[in-house]
């Protein structure tokens, strides 16, 4: 059997569509670790993964041993296999030959490595203390002048806050990573702007929203996917190139 050994980038939803790749290599056959010894927070600080809050059993390789591997695989001593391009397939069963350490770099992102229903979600004991609302995730940071994602404007948030008001009795919460700038911009009865020091925070309170409008970024899409949410709406464009996605709609008939 081989070992694939999968690099976590990114945040908790791009981590997410690495761990389902991971779980998708052990479907067909290999032993599969994780390596987070390059995650960084948004300072370019050393993070460890969060990715062991959600899943059961997940093999996390601690920071010195993912460092070596790292140095192992740039001096060709182990494969790296490398994703060629964003939302590729490559054909994973050649891979899989004798008992050989394969380190697996990418975001992972194509509809056919993820099943969702699939994944060994814990089962969580929060409580929120209010009742059903509806939640709308506003994402900026990086999203300001980034030359792939579409920034989504206060137009948008603004016509989905209207869309839920006239369509949901729910009180709305906002959800950003850009609070102050989601305070000055957005409007409407009833509303209420979230923010923790803790993206797991935050990400839960998406997660339990009966109505979800995730932006165009995949740490609203897996809360959209894994929590209790009954309506979800999303962008109908998330790149900057114009072109039209059913990318969360794909995922979400399989959830």
């Amino acid at each position: 059997m081989a070992t694939a050994i999968v690099r976590l980038y990114g945040g908790i939803g791009n981590q997410m569509y690495q761990y389902s790749f991971g779980k998708f290599l052990q479907k067909n056959g290999f032993n599969v670790l994780y390596d987070q010894s390059g995650l960084k927070d948004q300072n370019n600080r050393r993070k460890t993964s969060e990715l062991s809050f959600f899943f059961k059993n997940i093999k996390l390789l601690n920071r010195e041993f993912g460092l070596l591997l790292w140095v192992l695989a740039k001096i060709g001593f182990i494969k790296t296999v490398k994703e060629n391009k964003r939302l590729s397939f490559i054909d994973i069963k050649k891979y899989n030959v004798g008992k050989q350490v394969l380190v697996f770099s990418g975001y992972w992102q194509n509809i056919n490595y993820h099943v969702p229903k699939d994944l060994p979600w814990k089962n969580f004991q929060f409580s929120i203390p209010i009742k059903p609302y509806a939640a709308i995730h506003v994402r900026r940071g990086d999203y300001v002048d980034h030359p792939r994602f579409i920034c989504l404007t206060a137009n948008y948030y603004n016509h989905i806050i209207e869309y839920i008001q006239s369509n949901y009795n729910y009180k709305i919460i906002i959800v950003s990573n850009d609070i102050n700038w989601a305070k000055d911009n957005l409007e409407g009865k009833d509303i209420s702007f979230f923010k923790s020091e803790s993206a797991l925070n935050d990400w839960y309170i998406l997660s339990q929203a009966k109505v979800l409008s995730i932006a165009n970024s995949s740490f609203s899409l897996w809360a959209a996917l894994y929590g209790n949410v009954n309506n979800v709406i999303q962008p109908e464009r998330w790149l900057n190139d114009g072109s039209k996605t059913n990318w969360g709609k794909s995922l979400w008939l399989r959830k």
